[in-house]
C-alpha cells in the first residue's frame, strides 16, 4: 500500500526547500531573464522569452502563473515527438497513452477516458485552436516550434475543461525569407523518419509554409505470440500548410491546414492473470487449455491487432491592432477525426470473447474572440472574449460474448439461458452527443504601483449536451435491447480568479492566487444513461520567481491547495466504461523549478515536486468484481447473483496518476571547436510510486512503483556546413514500467494494460538549403 504523505511530512518538505530557495535567492542581481530560456537553453544568456498561453503577449517571468515554456532550440535537442515526451521535461505533468489515445494528468487531476462521453480535464491549444480529443495532439509536434504548459486550473481565461491546466501548442510559422530543410532519421525497432519543409515569401505581403513527414516504426516492440503479429507498432505521415497575409503593420492573418494518419497494431498486456468471467461469475474453470502470458511486451491472444486513426483541420487567426493599445485578435477553427481500434479482449489465445472492436468519429468548429485594451497609461490591461463551440460525436462499442455458448465442466452452456442466441453473440454501444458551448469573460490587470499589481477575471459558460444511447447488455441493471434513448441537459458555470503581484526587486517576484473552474456533466455510454455532474475545483496558489547569479539562472517555487469535488472518474464495468462522480479530493503540493548556467558552456537544470492528492470521500466498487453500473454513493454495487460487492470506501487513498515525488536534473554542454559545433545533454527524471486506479492499493497489478528514467542527446553542426546530425538515446537504463491500467471485469476478470516504450535510439540528419 503507497504511504500516505502527511502534513507533517509536506512541512519537512518546504522547510527542506527553504534554504535552497534563500540561498540562491541572495545571489540574485540584475541582468538577463536566464530563466526564460527554457529548458535546454544555451548557457550564455538568451533573449527573454515571450509567453502567449495566457491570451495575452507575457514575459515569463511576469506572467502570474506556474509555466513551463520549452522554446524551439529544447524541442529539436530533446526529440519531443509527442505529448508524452514532455514527461521528462514539465514538472507535476504525466502524459500516458493507450491504443494511440493520450491521458494527460496535471497535478494528479487526470484526463477522463478520452473516447467522448467523458472529457480532458487539461485545455489543449494548437495555434490558439481548441483541441476537443487528446488523441489528434500528435501531428503538431511534426512541426513544432514551441511549448507552453500552464499548471493549475485556468477556468476565466480557458474555461471549459481546464480544471487541471493547459497545454498550448505553436507549430512553426511562414517566413519572409527562404528556408528548406530535409531530415532522416534511422532508429531502434527498425524506425525510418523522412521529413521536410519549405517556406518563403509569395509577394511582399504574402508567405507560405509547407511541411510533411512520414514516420514508420516497422518492428513492434512486442509480439503476439500465437498470430505472429508484431504489436505496438505505428505508421504515422502528416500533412500541413500555412499562409500568413500582412498587407499592414497592423494586420495580419494566417491560415493553416492539416492532416495526418496512423496505422497501428496495439495490444492490451495481461498485468494479473485472466481467468474469465465466468470464473468470477460461477466460481468454476472453465474447460479450456487457453493461455496466456505475463511477459512484459509480449502477448498470447488469438486476435488481430489493427488500430487506426485520422486527423484534420483548418483553422483562420486574424490580428488586428487598430490602436497602439487595442488588439483585436479571433481564432477560428475546424477539426474533423476518427478511430479505430480492433483487438483481443480477453488477454489469452481462446476465442471466448470475438474481440474488441471500438470506433469513433467527431467534427468539431470553435471560435475564439478576444479583445485587450490598455488604458490610464498602461496602468490597466483590459481583456474581453467570448467563445464558442458546436462538437458532434458518434461511437460505437462492440464486445463479442462467445463465452455465452462456451462450454462448462457441466457439459452445458449458457446459450439456452438467453434464448438460444447464436454466436457470435455481442454487447453493442451505439452513442451519439451534440456539444454546444458558449462563454463570455473578462479579466484585468491593474498596476496600483511600479511594483504592486492586483489581477481579476470572470467567465460566465453554458454547455449543453444532447445525447442519443443504445446499449445491449448481458446482464443489465435496466433492461436489455433498449431502444435508443435520447438525453439532453444544459450545465451553466461561473469561473473567477483574483491574485495580488509584487516585485521584490527587479529580479524577485511573488504572487498569489485564488480561482475557480469546472468541467461539464455529461452522459454514459450505457442503456441506464447515467448522468455524471461537473466537477468542480476551488485552488489557491503562492509564488515566487527569480533570477539568481547576475541573470544567469533562475528559480521558481510554488505551492498550492485545490478543494476537489465531483471527481469524474471512470470504471470498467459490465463490458464498458462508465464514469462517476468521486465525492470530494483535496490536492496539495509544492513545485521547484530552476536551473543555472555553471560556465559559458554549461548548463544545469533541475526540478522537483512534492505532493499529496487524496481522495476525501469517496465510494466506489472495485471493477474487477463484475460490477455492472456505475452506482449512488452509499449503495451497494449490483451483481448477477450470488455474488454481491460493498463499495470500498476509497477516502484517503492516493488519486492516480499523482505520486508524491517526482525530481529531474539534466545538463547541457555546448562548445564550438574548430572542427564544428557540439551539443550534448543528459538527463535523469525519477518518480515515485504511483496508483495507476482507484484501486491500486489494493492489487499490484493496478500501481507502478517507483522508477528512473535517463536520456541522452548528442547533436554536431559542422564548421561552414548546412548540415546537423543528431544522435539520441531515450531509457538509456531499458526501464520497464506500466504506464496505463485497465481492470476489467466484464471479459477476463483479469488487469491489462500497457507499457511505456524500452530503450529506443536513433540518429537524424538534417541538411538545411537555405
Amino acid at each position: 500500500m503507497m504511504r500516505h504523505l502527511s502534513h507533517r511530512e509536506l512541512l519537512r518538505t518546504s522547510i527542506a526547500l527553504g534554504p535552497l530557495l534563500c540561498g540562491m535567492l541572495t545571489l540574485s542581481a540584475g541582468g538577463v531573464r536566464a530563466q526564460e530560456s527554457g529548458p535546454g537553453a544555451s548557457a550564455t544568456q538568451v533573449e527573454a522569452i515571450t509567453v502567449t498561453a495566457l491570451k495575452r503577449d507575457t514575459s515569463l517571468k511576469e506572467a502570474t502563473a506556474a509555466i513551463t515554456a520549452i522554446p524551439r532550440q529544447a524541442v529539436e535537442l530533446k526529440q519531443i515527438k509527442s505529448a508524452t515526451d514532455l514527461n521528462t521535461l514539465v514538472p507535476n505533468l504525466n502524459v500516458t497513452t493507450n491504443s494511440s489515445l493520450t491521458y494527460i494528468t496535471i497535478r494528479g487531476i487526470s484526463t477522463s477516458s478520452p473516447l467522448g462521453a467523458g472529457e480532458s480535464s487539461v485545455a489543449t491549444y494548437v495555434n490558439g485552436v481548441y483541441q476537443p480529443r487528446t488523441g489528434n495532439l500528435d501531428y503538431a509536434f511534426n512541426d513544432l516550434n514551441s511549448i507552453e504548459v500552464l499548471r493549475g486550473p485556468q477556468g476565466t481565461l480557458f474555461g471549459r475543461n481546464a480544471t487541471a491546466g493547459a497545454i498550448s501548442l505553436t507549430t512553426n510559422q511562414p517566413t519572409r525569407d527562404w528556408q528548406a530543410s530535409l531530415t532522416g532519421l534511422y532508429g531502434s525497432y527498425d524506425r525510418s523518419l523522412f521529413k521536410g519543409y519549405i517556406s518563403g515569401p509569395i509577394s511582399d505581403t504574402l508567405s507560405f509554409r509547407l511541411f510533411a513527414s512520414d514516420d514508420d516504426q516497422r518492428r513492434g516492440y512486442g509480439t503476439d505470440l500465437v498470430t505472429h503479429q508484431d504489436i505496438d507498432r505505428t505508421h504515422t505521415s502528416s500533412v500541413t500548410g500555412a499562409l500568413l497575409w500582412e498587407p499592414s503593420p497592423k494586420f495580419k492573418l494566417t491560415v493553416s491546414a492539416y492532416s495526418q494518419n496512423l496505422i497501428g497494431a496495439y495490444a492490451f498486456h495481461v498485468f494479473s492473470g485472466p481467468t474469465g468471467p465466468l470464473t468470477s461469475l460461477l466460481g468454476v474453470p472453465f474447460n479450456t487449455s487457453g493461455d496466456y502470458t505475463l511477459a512484459t511486451r509480449d502477448v498470447r491472444q488469438d486476435e488481430s491487432h489493427n488500430n487506426s486513426q485520422r486527423n484534420a483541420g483548418v483553422s483562420a487567426t486574424a490580428v488586428w491592432t487598430p490602436l497602439p493599445n487595442v488588439t483585436v485578435k479571433s481564432v477560428s477553427g475546424y477539426v474533423q477525426g476518427s478511430w479505430h481500434l480492433a483487438t483481443d479482449g480477453d488477454g489469452w489465445n481462446d476465442p471466448i470473447l470475438v474481440g474488441f472492436n471500438i470506433s469513433y468519429k467527431y467534427k468539431t468548429f470553435t471560435e475564439d474572440f478576444t479583445v485587450d485594451s490598455k488604458f490610464l497609461g498602461d496602468k490597466l490591461d483590459v481583456l474581453l472574449g467570448g467563445f464558442f463551440l458546436t462538437d458532434r460525436f458518434d461511437t460505437n462499442y462492440q464486445i463479442g460474448l462467445n463465452f455465452l455458448t462456451y462450454p462448462l465442466p457441466l457439459g452445458t452452456n449458457l446459450g439456452p439461458a438467453f434464448g438460444n442466441l447464436s454466436t457470435p453473440l455481442y454487447t453493442k454501444q451505439i452513442y451519439g452527443q451534440t456539444t454546444t458551448s458558449y462563454a463570455g469573460f473578462a479579466d484585468a490587470t491593474y498596476k496600483v504601483t511600479n511594483r504592486f499589481k492586483i489581477y481579476g477575471g470572470l467567465r460566465a459558460s453554458s454547455d449543453e449536451k444532447a445525447a442519443q444511447v443504445q446499449f445491449l447488455a448481458i446482464f443489465p441493471s435496466c433492461g436489455f435491447g433498449l431502444p435508443v434513448a435520447n438525453e439532453s441537459h444544459t450545465w451553466n458555470s461561473v469561473s473567477p480568479r483574483a491574485g495580488l503581484q509584487y516585485d521584490v526587486s527587479s529580479d524577485v517576484t511573488v504572487y498569489g492566487q485564488w480561482q475557480r473552474a469546472e468541467k461539464p456533466g455529461g452522459y454514459n455510454t450505457t442503456s441506464c444513461n447515467n448522468e455524471f455532474n461537473p466537477e468542480k475545483i476551488t485552488a489557491y496558489e503562492v509564488g515566487v520567481k527569480a533570477n539568481i547569479l547576475g541573470g544567469r539562472g533562475f528559480i521558481n517555487l510554488a505551492g498550492y491547495y485545490y478543494d476537489y469535488t465531483n471527481l469524474q472518474v471512470d470504471q470498467i464495468t459490465s463490458l464498458t466504461i462508465v464514469t462517476e462522480n468521486a465525492a470530494s479530493a483535496t490536492i496539495k503540493g509544492l513545485e521547484l523549478e530552476g536551473g543555472v548556467s555553471l560556465t559559458d558552456w554549461l548548463r544545469w537544470d533541475l526540478a522537483a515536486t512534492a505532493q499529496d492528492a487524496e481522495f476525501n470521500h469517496y465510494n466506489s466498487c472495485d471493477a474487477l468484481l463484475f460490477t455492472t453500473t456505475a452506482v449512488p454513493d452509499g449503495v451497494n454495487c449490483t451483481l448477477p447473483p450470488p455474488l454481491m460487492n460493498i463499495p470500498t470506501n476509497l477516502a484517503g487513498h492516493q488519486m492516480p496518476f499523482a505520486p508524491h515525488f517526482t525530481a529531474r536534473t539534466g545538463l547541457t554542454y555546448k562548445h564550438e571547436f574548430g572542427f564544428g559545433k557540439v551539443t550534448l545533454a543528459g538527463e535523469v527524471a525519477w518518480t515515485d510510486g504511483v496508483e495507476l486506479t482507484p484501486f491500486g492499493f489494493l492489487d499490484p497489478a493496478e500501481r507502478q512503483g517507483p522508477y528512473a528514467i535517463e536520456n541522452l542527446y548528442l547533436t554536431y553542426a559542422p564548421i561552414k556546413s548546412r548540415l546537423l546530425v543528431e544522435v539520441f538515446v531515450k531509457n538509456l537504463g531499458d526501464k520497464t514500467y506500466r504506464s496505463f491500467s485497465l481492470p476489467d471485469a466484464g471479459t477476463c476478470a483479469c488487469v491489462l494494460g500497457t507499457y511505456a516504450p524500452p530503450r529506443t535510439i536513433g540518429v537524424q540528419a538534417t541538411y538545411r538549403f537555405f
